[in-house]
């Protein structure tokens, strides 16, 4: 299961990566939103690994700086996945459910109200396009 979330995870961050490099203007809420989510990342996988944090949860990033947060954030879940134990508890509990599809979905809707075209960030398209 870690694995396919892994690789939903690379993908669906890519798609919207695509979007911010290819439109000057997606909004700054999509900004700050798609920072948070790359952050959350980083904060939880630092957590994990026992590693101190170098982003905060709300910092905001130019999206010129997401393709490198992302594929440090993909680069330290790999480290995980190759290193860690999978079977060590982590404790955590959010009432909202899974936070960073949340604010996926969010940012998709902020893409259609600019008038971009937002690509699919679905599980279910991801396994079906045999990227999970």
């Amino acid at each position: 299961m870690f694995e396919s979330l892994l690789k939903y995870t690379a993908y669906v961050d890519q798609k919207i990566i695509q979007v911010f490099e290819r439109n000057q203007n997606c909004g700054d809420r999509a900004v700050l939103l798609f920072s948070h989510v790359l952050n959350a990342q980083h904060v939880w996988i630092k957590r994990i690994l026992k590693e101190e944090e170098m982003y905060g949860v709300w910092e905001i990033h130019i999206p010129q700086k997401f393709q490198s947060i992302h594929l440090n954030n993909i680069q330290l879940l790999t480290k995980i996945w190759d290193n860690v134990a999978l079977n060590l508890d982590i404790v955590y509990l959010n009432s909202k459910g899974n936070h960073s599809t949340y604010h996926r979905g969010q940012i998709i809707s902020m893409f259609k109200g600019a008038g971009i075209i937002p690509p699919s960030t679905d599980y279910i398209m991801a396994k079906r396009e045999g990227f999970v």
